[in-house]
């Protein structure tokens, strides 16, 4: 028989409220720390911790959701199916994260009975159920070994996230395919709601490496080449690889993109350039039909997707301001209160203060002499 979906009490709606927050909160909050106090210095800095925090809970929220509806399209009380997805979810990260990441220096130490290589490798398995996530543990290592720093994660993101997407789409494809009469019902509404979160977060997420993060400059370090007639496009990166770190240099060349020739020419035919008249004015084909035809359906999409941004953005305020920002107030008054205040002295000021604390030696010491004089006349 098709099952029915309970209403929700007010109770269970604040605790499933309170731990989406708390989780994506606690997710922003690591990935700050990573970056030794740049998203607690300013303004600014804040403006970038609210656009992260925003990307991490799109993404849980329509993620947790779409769990949900996948484990009640089986019917109620069944979760099994949802348990050996996760463990299948879990091993597939941990084995990812092994290839991607330094665990190979774990292996190394104690081989496989070092219980801190299972550890590292099972502890981000499970930190990469909801988004991305590379969970650091450096005090592990050999002694002496500097801490990870800045280390390019950026095919290691991009396959975990294709891997995220392909997973919510599966499963909510067998959640609005099932049985369960409210969810067939709304099936289209569903669907465009949980993976629009989904997206949005990761339109977020791109901003942020984008523009926001402090090593933007250094993400799409990027170099396109043209080589018998074929496009290609590299990346340079320093990104782990079966625990290898690339070369000396620490850097890899690798190849995001190629066109073949064929595709090349048809592209150059269409988009590339052409000299008209003698002062040497470029145009292409392509680029008159954009200008002349798709600019209005361009700034009309633009117009639309401004409109989603602000009303979401709306939607999120009274969340942010109850539970966000006097988090954020207390956490700024606490470091205004404890901080030291260091003023840095030149040579002039501290030759300036020598003088007063000698000339203040010599009144106190003359003092004292006067007044054992006053004491030997009085007892005398």
């Amino acid at each position: 028989m098709p099952g029915k979906i309970p209403l929700i009490q007010p109770d269970q709606t604040i605790s499933i409220i309170t731990s989406i927050l708390s989780l994506s909160w606690c997710f922003t909050a690591y990935h700050a720390t990573l970056k030794r106090g740049a998203l607690d210095k300013d303004l600014a800095a804040l403006f970038t911790r609210v656009v992260l925090f925003l990307s991490v809970l799109f993404q849980i929220i329509g993620r947790l959701f779409i769990f949900v509806f996948f484990s009640y399209s089986f019917g109620p009380g069944r979760y099994f199916p949802l348990l050996i997805f996760l463990g299948c979810h879990i091993l597939l990260m941990s084995v990812l994260h092994f290839i991607f990441s330094d665990a190979k220096k774990y292996w190394e130490k104690g081989g496989f009975l070092n219980l801190s290589f299972f550890h590292y490798l099972v502890g981000n398995g499970l930190a990469n159920i909801y988004i991305h996530n590379w969970i650091r543990m450096d005090p592990l290592l050999l002694p002496w070994a500097k801490p990870l720093q800045h280390v390019s994660t950026l095919i290691r993101q991009f396959l975990f996230d294709m891997i995220f997407i392909t997973e919510n789409v599966v499963l909510l494809c067998i959640a609005v395919n099932s049985n369960i009469v409210e969810i067939k019902e709304n099936r289209v509404t569903y669907v465009i709601v949980l993976m629009g979160f989904q997206f949005v977060g990761l339109i977020l997420k791109c901003v942020y490496y984008r523009y926001l993060h402090i090593w933007a400059w250094l993400i799409m370090d990027y170099m396109t080449i043209k080589e018998d007639g074929h496009w290609k496009c590299f990346l340079f990166s320093n990104m782990f690889l079966c625990g290898d770190q690339g070369k000396k240099n620490g850097e890899r060349k690798l190849l995001l993109c190629c066109v073949p020739r064929p595709l090349f020419k048809v592209y150059t035919f269409f988009f590339g350039d052409r000299q008209f008249g003698s002062k040497g004015s470029s145009c292409s084909m392509c680029g008159c039909l954009v200008s002349v035809f798709l600019f209005p359906l361009a700034v009309c999409l633009a117009f639309i997707a401004l409109i989603i941004l602000v009303a979401i953005s709306l939607l999120f305020i009274p969340v942010f301001v109850i539970f966000v920002l006097p988090c954020l107030i207390v956490t700024k008054c606490r470091q205004s209160a404890s901080s030291t205040r260091i003023v840095k002295m030149t040579e002039s000021d501290s030759k300036f203060e020598s003088m007063n604390l000698t000339e203040n030696d010599r009144i106190t010491k003359s003092d004292v002499t006067i007044g054992t004089e006053f004491d030997n006349s009085t007892n005398v």
